[in-house]
């Protein structure tokens, strides 16, 4: 039996392209990593707000190392970066320098974007 002329290139091309539109995102969806292993790991950082601007949204806190070695290290807080004090949600402006604060944070093109900022404790008021 022979197929009219015109009807097997059609047939073809439309089953080619359903199968490259299922397939595409299977693939993406299975290949692809997450946002988050993208940006490579996290990094958990626990010390004291020594520095904080609000316009630049950066942070810059202390680190004491072992052996009382003490480092500070700058972050520049993500847009959509959680900021928490005493278990509250908050913001930027309620940091302070001498804040205790744990921040959590991703390496990307040389620099450290937080995504979330955690006041524990915050600096006592001095009279």
């Amino acid at each position: 039996m022979r197929w009219p002329g015109g009807i097997i290139t059609p047939l073809v091309t439309t089953l080619v392209a359903l199968l490259v539109l299922v397939a595409a995102p299977l693939r993406a969806a299975g290949s692809g990593r997450s946002e988050r292993e993208a940006n490579g790991p996290e990094h958990r950082l626990v010390g004291e707000i020594v520095g904080v601007d609000t316009e630049e949204r950066t942070l810059t806190v202390k680190e004491t190392l072992k052996g009382g070695v003490a480092k500070s290290i700058a972050f520049t807080l993500a847009e959509d970066a959680k900021v928490m004090v005493r278990g509250k949600p908050s913001t930027m402006d309620e940091i302070k320098p001498g804040d205790s604060v744990t921040v959590k944070y991703v390496e990307r093109n040389g620099k450290r974007i937080a995504s979330s900022c955690d006041v524990a404790k915050p600096a006592g008021k001095k009279p």
